[in-house]
Formats: C-alpha cells, sequence, structure tokens
C-alpha cells in the first residue's frame, strides 16, 4: 500500500491518504484534489524519470555519482512542477510519500527556506547499498546499446522502492481534465504544441510547470493509444479478437456493452482518422463532430480496452471521469475500471465532484460484500447468495474487494476518509448535501405557495 503525507502544500494544509488500488478522492473546487492527484502522479513517474537519466548515459561510474542522480532528479523536477508553489508558502512543506509504507520505505521533500529543498530517502530505501549495485550496471560499457541493460536498470529501480517486481508504479500515465484537447484539434495542433513545447523543454531544462508537462504527456500518450488500436484492426472489437479476448466470452460481452452505452456507437481508426459508427450501416461521425462525453471519455476507454486486451499492469490518475456523462453512463464507466482492475491489477487514483460516481462504487463494492468475496482465506461463501448476485448482473468481474478501495474528501485543508471498509460502503452525504439544501429550499417554498393558495381563497 502507497501513502502520501502532505503538510503546508497549495491548497492542503495536513493530510493524510493511503493509496489503495482505487483511491477516489472528492470535494470542492480548489480543496486540494489536484495538488494530491498531481503529487502521487509526481511520485509513481520518478522511476520513468530516473530510468532515463541512467539508460542516456555510459562512463566509469560509482555510488556517489548514481546517488546525485537520484537526488537531484527529484529536486530538479519538484522546483520546476512546482516553483510558484513554494515560492507563496509561508510554512515549511513537508510531504512524505511511501512507496511501502507497511516497509517504510519512503521519499521525504521538505522546504527549510522558500526554494531551498531537501530531498531525502528513508533508511529502509537502503539508497548506499541501491546506488553501489546501479553504479555497476550502469558502468558497464559493453551493454549500453543493448535492451539487456535497460532491463535490469528498470527492475533494479522499480525493486528499489517496493517489495516485489510486479508493481504498476513504472507504468503511471496522468489523464488530464479536458481531454477532448486530443479530438478537437486538428493532427497539426498536436505535431506543433509537442515540437515547440520539446523545443521549450531544451531551452529551460527537462521539466517545465506541472500543467504544461502533463498536458504534453497527455497528447503523446493518446497519439500512442491510437497507434495500438490502429495496429490491431482499427477498432476495440479487432484489438479484443487479436489479443485472444473472444466476444462470446463473458468478459468481453460485458466490456464492449458498456463501451457502447457511453459511446452511442463503435469507434474505429483509419489512418490518423477517428470515429464513430452509430450503427450498423456504414455512417461514420467524425470523433471532433461528436459529443463532449463522447469526445471526454474516449482516451480513458481506450487506455481501459487496451489494457485489457494486452493484460497490462499500470497506475492511472484520471481527472473527473465523469466529466459531461449522464449518469448511467458514468455507472457504465465505473464498472469498466473495476473490471480492468480485477482482470489486470492495475491501480486508479481518481478526483470527482459526482455522487452518481461514489453510488456506483457502493453497489460494486456492495455486490463483493454480499457474495462473500471479502471472507478470509479458508472461510466458504454461500452460493445461493453468490446466484443472486449475479443475477443482479454482477459476475466475479465486475465486483470489487474491500481492500482494494479508498474514498476521501477533501476539505479545510485536511482529508478525511469517507470509506468504511468494515462495512464496504462510503459516506456520499457530504457531496450530496447541495441536493439535501436545494430540496429543503423547495420544501419551504411548497409551503409558503400553499399558505398562499389558501389566503387567497379564504
Amino acid at each position: 500500500m502507497q501513502k502520501i503525507v502532505i503538510k503546508n502544500f497549495g491548497p492542503i494544509r495536513d493530510a493524510e491518504i493511503e493509496i489503495q488500488p482505487i483511491t477516489v478522492l472528492l470535494g470542492e473546487q480548489a480543496t486540494g484534489k489536484s495538488t494530491v492527484a498531481q503529487l502521487v502522479h509526481f511520485f509513481n513517474s520518478l522511476i520513468r524519470d530516473w530510468l532515463i537519466q541512467f539508460t542516456k548515459r555510459t562512463g566509469n561510474w560509482n555510488a556517489f555519482d548514481v546517488e546525485n542522480i537520484m537526488l537531484g532528479t527529484v529536486q530538479a523536477k519538484f522546483k520546476s512542477y512546482y516553483g510558484y508553489k513554494i515560492i507563496q508558502t509561508t510554512n515549511p512543506i513537508d510531504i512524505k510519500y511511501y512507496f511501502n509504507y507497511s516497509n517504510e520505505k519512503y521519499i521525504h521533500v521538505k522546504s527549510y527556506e522558500q526554494e531551498d529543498i531537501s530531498i531525502s530517502f528513508s533508511e529502509a530505501c537502503g539508497l548506499t547499498e541501491f546506488c553501489e549495485r546501479l553504479a555497476v550496471i550502469v558502468s558497464r560499457e559493453e551493454l549500453f546499446f543493448s535492451s539487456q541493460r535497460r532491463t535490469e536498470i528498470q527492475d533494479l529501480l522499480t525493486s528499489f522502492l517496493t517489495s516485489n517486481g510486479r508493481e504498476p508504479f513504472s507504468s503511471s500515465v496522468y489523464l488530464i481534465a479536458g481531454r477532448n484537447i486530443t479530438t478537437s484539434f486538428p493532427k497539426a495542433f498536436e505535431s506543433f504544441f509537442t515540437e515547440n513545447y520539446q523545443e521549450g523543454i531544451e531551452e529551460a531544462g527537462e521539466y517545465k510547470s506541472v500543467h504544461l508537462e502533463l498536458m504534453s504527456q497527455f497528447i503523446q500518450y493518446s497519439a500512442r493509444t491510437i497507434d495500438v488500436i490502429s495496429q490491431h484492426g482499427g477498432s476495440i472489437e479487432s484489438l479484443f479478437a487479436l489479443r485472444k479476448v473472444t466476444q462470446d466470452d463473458i468478459f468481453s460481452q460485458n466490456f464492449l456493452s458498456r463501451l457502447y452505452s457511453i459511446l452511442k456507437g463503435k469507434y474505429t481508426v483509419s489512418g490518423s482518422a477517428e470515429s464513430l459508427k452509430i450503427d450498423d450501416s456504414y455512417h461514420k461521425i467524425p470523433l471532433n463532430q461528436t459529443s463532449s462525453g463522447q469526445q471526454e471519455s474516449i482516451r480513458i476507454l481506450q487506455d481501459l480496452a487496451i489494457a485489457c486486451a494486452i493484460n497490462t499492469l499500470h497506475f492511472r490518475t484520471i481527472e473527473e471521469p465523469e466529466a459531461h456523462l449522464f449518469p448511467s453512463a458514468q455507472n457504465a464507466l465505473t464498472e469498466l475500471i473495476v473490471m480492468t482492475h480485477n482482470r489486470t491489477g492495475s491501480h486508479f487514483l481518481m478526483t470527482t465532484h459526482s455522487p452518481y460516481f461514489l453510488s456506483s462504487f457502493n453497489n460494486l463494492l456492495y455486490a463483493a460484500k454480499a457474495a462473500g468475496d471479502n471472507m478470509p482465506v479458508g472461510e466458504t461463501p454461500n452460493q445461493e447468495h453468490i446466484k443472486r448476485v449475479e443475477e443482479l448482473g454482477y459476475q466475479r468481474h465486475l465486483r470489487l474487494l474491500s481492500k482494494d478501495f479508498a474514498a476521501y474528501q477533501l476539505q479545510n485543508g485536511t482529508a478525511e476518509s469517507i470509506y468504511n471498509p468494515a462495512y464496504a460502503i462510503t459516506k456520499i452525504d457530504g457531496l450530496d448535501a447541495v441536493s439535501s439544501e436545494i430540496g429543503d429550499k423547495f420544501e419551504s417554498l411548497v409551503e409558503i405557495i400553499r399558505e398562499a393558495e389558501e389566503y387567497e381563497a379564504a
């Protein structure tokens, strides 16, 4: 389990958040949801940053050189991403990111005077021993151009901060809000933005502000997902077929039916031209002419489909996945995320404003509880209960284990857990308080109208 502890950073005054395989952050605007999400991605993407640093260099390395690169990479990236927040902070920043909370493996970021940022690793990480081992690998010039060298470096970096080799943190992607930026504009925009952004990086250093960096990464990642689908026949159906996810399989049927319910058609790509086939005819609508909900959700849906088809393990941070979607589509998307997690082991951290989104998770959590999925090893679930749960449409791949979920409400600079794992349910009263307030005012207005009608009648 990962965990982040934040003090005096952006709108966050004091917060501790456990990062479970599926974690949801909710709250009003400007309460720190994106701040937390960006920090989680920041730390999870460090393995990729280190990999780039160590695979592009050769020569005689020692442990001191490696340690300087490790610490320097984190410091340079943090100051570039968040420089403006550091300058505006009156109280010292203190952030700990636990890659493995039980083993006390964490990175500590702390400020002492304005822009002075200190980076350190916990003793449990064994930084000195790690740097000595990595120095041996990166100094082997005979392997400089071989894939073996890259693989060895990546495996060592991954195990450095985690307890086992099967972790999603070296494959972290941030799916920004405003995802239609990759669908609404022509291909020329993507090329123009990426080229000019890269030129800016070369002039200013390796990193730029967090918002520009995440936007650039998302644009480039979206282009890669389109390429993957194009290389597998140009549709989700062909992707599934070529990767041996048969369409008569119950998982495939459930996945595709939810995909269609959100997109209201079938996605296709030919060359760089993306479109939605709305019915069984040849009629297609260019993707950039579809609804805002279809454009906002398509990159998430593509990503989930590729993960399930290729069975890849990854970490995804998604801002407002419910954006521009009707409640029924929000429910379908929630189920697709849980299906992907159950099939691949992938992790998801999401920000949301939607009570429907959390209600959908409650159903999947309760389905697992009702079927006995949370029972300790050795205990036998009630088969009749499993049958009844599945008759409601909750197959095993649609049920979410209690231990795999967390939800937090951010407000007043803190984060409060609103999920009770013992009861497998999330409290959404705070999120939907506005509905209650509107309802109360409506009832008062009804009472005034009733009294006015009685007065006029008299």
